[in-house]
């Protein structure tokens, strides 16, 4: 049976030509640079769900850029800031552990439906217990082996994602960006993932756009988070590019 209707709901930068191209095809588009996806469907959804499920948009406004918009505004009014932080992060963190198997993520978001508190799903804790534990250990692998250009620390992978070791390399003295690479599926080309503060001074969405094109590949994202995938041959290229970019 075909969907009756189709809903498309981000948070990164698309262009005025797909969004129109999206709405000639009668898909209904949620898209803000302001709001994240979690808010969105909550607003989109809201007069259907419980008045609790507002708890899940905080979860996601808390731990997803960005979070400037009216309605994370309203999300974080309605809600105890300390709470969902609380909860948003430790389910994040579980989450993100390797151990989190597709069968504990499927218990995981049937209970999250039923609008039980993270903290209250047996495995959760554990699992973000086992996860902030091998980041810290991580971290401290970035920080021996970072490379500093200018203002921004360099890194290779290590065995998290390739945001999650950005944002931990942030915590390196007198950098104000990041950014980790690591090899892709296709072993021509890289993944690059970038974070920074707001001393940057750039939409590094934008930017990693930009640049990401101008060496052959492909990227973009938030403010203060983004990604892209380059040649493996233009890697030096594009981080000499993204150095002078975020200047001295």
């Amino acid at each position: 049976m075909a969907a009756r209707h189709v809903l498309y709901v981000d948070h990164h930068l698309l262009s005025a030509g797909a969004k129109k191209d999206l709405r000639r095809a009668n898909v209904i588009v949620r898209h803000s640079l302001n709001d994240c996806a979690s808010v969105l469907i909550w607003d989109t959804l809201r007069r259907r769900l419980p008045a609790r499920a507002i708890s899940l948009a905080s979860y996601g406004a808390m731990t997803d850029p960005p979070g400037s918009g009216r309605l994370t505004r309203e999300v974080f009014l309605r809600t105890s800031w300390n709470l969902g932080g609380y909860e948003g992060h430790l389910l994040a963190l579980a989450l993100s552990s390797h151990k989190c198997t597709t069968r504990l993520r499927e218990a995981m978001v049937t209970r999250l439906a039923s609008l039980q508190l993270p903290h209250q799903i047996s495995p959760v804790r554990r699992l973000a217990d086992h996860q902030a534990t091998v980041m810290l250990k991580i971290q401290k692998q970035l920080y021996d082996r970072v490379q500093v250009k200018g203002r921004v620390a360099i890194a290779p992978s290590g065995q998290l994602a390739l945001g999650t070791s950005a944002e931990l390399l942030l915590g390196f003295p007198e950098v104000v960006a990041t950014v980790v690479h690591g090899k892709a599926k296709t072993p021509s080309w890289m993944r690059v993932s970038v974070r920074g503060t707001d001393e940057c001074n750039q939409h590094l969405g934008k930017l990693l756009r930009g640049i990401s094109r101008t060496v052959g590949g492909s990227g973009g994202g938030h403010m203060l988070a983004a990604g892209a995938m380059v040649p493996s041959s233009q890697l030096k290229r594009f981080l000499n590019l993204f150095v002078s970019n975020i200047g001295d």
